[in-house]
C-alpha cells in the first residue's frame, strides 16, 4: 500500500511480514487494513486541498496521490515525437511546427536556439515562418555572416 504498511507496522511495534501474515491470514483483520486505508486516501487528499488553500501549491502531495490513486490522478500529458523528411513533410507542417515554437516557453526557445542555432531552426521553420517570430519578439534575429561569436551559433554536439 505504498509505505502505508510500513508506517502501520512500525507505530504497531511489529516486522512488516508479520503485519502481512496477519492479513493473510485473518479476513478481519485485512477488512480494517483496508478501511483504514481508505481512510488514509482520503486523509492525504484533504491534506493535499488543505496546503493548495494554504500555499497556493498542492504539488507536495500530488505524487502520494497518483500512487494512492492511480486510476483517480491520472497525468494528461501527451508527447509525440516524429522524424520528418523534407520529402515525406504533408502539407502544412511548416505552419504546424511555427505554432509549436511559437506556443512554446520561452525558456524552451532559448534552449532551442542554443541547441540547435537560429541558421538550423530557420531551416527548419521556413524563412517566413522564422521572419514572423522574430518579429513577433519570439525568437532571435539571423546574424548576419560574420557576426556573432561564430558562423554556427548553437552549443557544439
Amino acid at each position: 500500500m505504498n509505505g502505508s504498511e510500513a508506517l502501520a507496522a512500525a507505530h504497531a511495534g511489529i516486522h512488516i511480514e508479520t503485519f502481512r501474515r496477519q492479513r493473510r491470514t485473518d479476513a478481519h483483520f485485512d477488512a480494517e487494513c483496508d478501511a483504514a486505508f481508505t481512510f488514509h486516501k482520503q486523509l492525504v487528499e484533504w491534506e493535499s486541498h488543505s496546503v493548495g488553500r494554504t500555499t497556493k501549491n498542492p504539488l507536495p502531495f500530488f505524487a502520494k496521490l497518483k500512487k494512492l490513486d492511480p486510476t483517480g490522478y491520472v497525468e494528461r500529458l501527451v508527447t509525440v515525437n516524429a522524424s520528418v523528411t523534407p520529402e515525406m513533410a504533408p502539407e502544412g507542417l511548416d505552419d504546424l511546427l511555427a505554432k509549436l515554437v511559437e506556443m512554446s516557453t520561452q525558456a524552451n526557445r532559448d534552449l532551442m536556439v542554443r541547441k540547435f542555432g537560429t541558421i538550423r531552426i530557420s531551416e527548419a521553420l521556413g524563412e517566413d515562418a522564422y521572419r514572423a517570430l522574430v518579429e513577433a519578439g519570439k525568437l532571435p534575429p539571423l546574424l548576419a555572416l560574420g557576426e556573432g561569436s561564430g558562423i554556427i551559433d548553437a552549443e557544439p554536439a
